[in-house]
Order: C-alpha cells, then structure tokens, then sequence
C-alpha cells in the first residue's frame, strides 16, 4: 500500500507535492516497512514490478488529487 507524505512550501504553507511511501500490510505481521520487504523483492526479482506499481499508482493518485485540485497550488 502507498502513503503519501505532504511536501510544503515552507514560505508559504502551501503543499506543493507529495512523497509516495510504499508499505506491505500482511495479513497476520501487519504493517510492514521497506526496510525488510525491500530486500526480499531485489533476490526475488520482483523489485521492478514493485516499482512499476508504485509509479503508477502514485501518478493515478496525482491526478485524482489534480482533478480535485486538492494538492498542487503555486
């Protein structure tokens, strides 16, 4: 699963961005952080599917939030 993490304009208060934070919720372990799931995926080859869904994912995020103009002020 993603989270996503604010980037804000310091000067202005504004969220200018956001930082897409990948997370595996196991059924039984619960929330896991990369830190241990990364690894596994680099041996099992499956980082770059991983890294694929990420991207897109957080673009089809992006652009709800664009729709909404709910993320991005300049």
């Amino acid at each position: 699963m993603l989270y996503y993490q604010p980037v804000i304009n310091l000067n202005t208060g504004k969220i200018v961005g956001a930082e897409s934070l990948v997370r595996w919720q196991h059924q039984d372990k619960g929330l896991i952080f990369p830190d241990q799931f990364i690894p596994v995926a680099e041996k099992m080859g499956s980082i770059e599917k991983l890294g694929e869904w990420v991207l897109q994912e957080s673009f089809r995020q992006g652009m709800i939030w664009h729709q909404q103009k709910a993320l991005l002020h300049k």
